[in-house]
């Protein structure tokens, strides 16, 4: 068996320290400054000579760290492994190299849509702000929970009972949400079309300044020039006048 030098003895004899002493909590709070650790030789991706991606379990009641040569170990040809830290058992679709933040969004958003197709009342179906604040305190608890793994059997049981006792209050009010984001819709593409045609009639406003200054320049030459052209610069004068009114309207 090889031995090891002091300084790999001490370092093994770190890594063994914080294999023991580090608590959950402190990877999290490690993995959320981006530090990616593996949960079973606790070496961190910076320093890791495969200079390979960490891979993470998705599974909300892990969501630990594993370095290549550790989960090469780990799985040695199985279909499943248990995690080493809190024996959850992970599938190679468990695991992921995005960030702990980004698989958080990604299941806020999962259960946020599944939430919100049941619990889908708006403030206009209760009797009082202070019920609607409640209710929507609720359903960010609930989020909240499915998103980190609490109590999800049990949110899932409601989430089926809800959608089965109140099925036409449900459809009534994503009827009224449907309604309401076509009329939104709507005004976004008649103000979409408005701005086209005010941008249309500022393109008109300023050719046909351009188009009277230039004649106005001209006037003024034939003016220096002695050719009589006062009076047609008057009504250019004029014209141009009139013009930056109605800009200004």
């Amino acid at each position: 068996r090889r031995s090891l030098g002091g300084e790999g003895l001490r370092e093994a004899l770190t890594r063994g320290e914080m294999k023991r002493s580090m608590t959950d909590d402190e990877m999290r709070a490690e993995a959320l400054e981006g530090v990616r650790r593996c949960v079973n030789c606790m070496n961190d991706e910076a320093s890791s000579l495969t200079k390979q991606r960490f891979l993470q379990c998705r599974l909300p009641s892990c969501q630990h760290f594993f370095c290549p040569t550790c989960l090469a170990q780990l799985r040695e040809k199985r279909s499943t492994f248990l995690c080493p830290r809190d024996g959850t058992e992970i599938a190679g679709k468990h695991l992921t190299d995005r960030d702990l933040q980004e698989l958080e969004a990604a299941e806020d958003v999962k259960w946020r849509r599944r939430v919100l197709a049941v619990f889908n009342r708006t403030a206009d179906d209760f009797d009082n702000p202070a019920e609607h604040d409640e209710y929507l305190e609720m359903i960010e608890d609930m989020v909240d929970d499915l998103v980190h793994g609490v109590n999800v059997p049990e949110h899932e049981a409601r989430l089926k009972e809800h959608e089965k006792a109140n099925r036409a209050k449900i459809e009534e009010c994503q009827a009224k949400r449907l309604a309401a984001e076509a009329k939104v819709q709507e005004l976004l593409l008649e103000e979409s079309r408005h701005r086209r045609e005010v941008r249309e009639w500022n393109r008109r406003l300023d050719e046909r300044e351009r188009e009277l200054q230039e004649q106005l320049q001209r006037h003024r030459h034939g003016m220096a020039l002695g050719m009589g052209a006062a009076e047609a610069a008057r009504r250019t004068e004029g014209e141009l006048a009139a013009l930056r009114e109605e800009r200004l309207a």
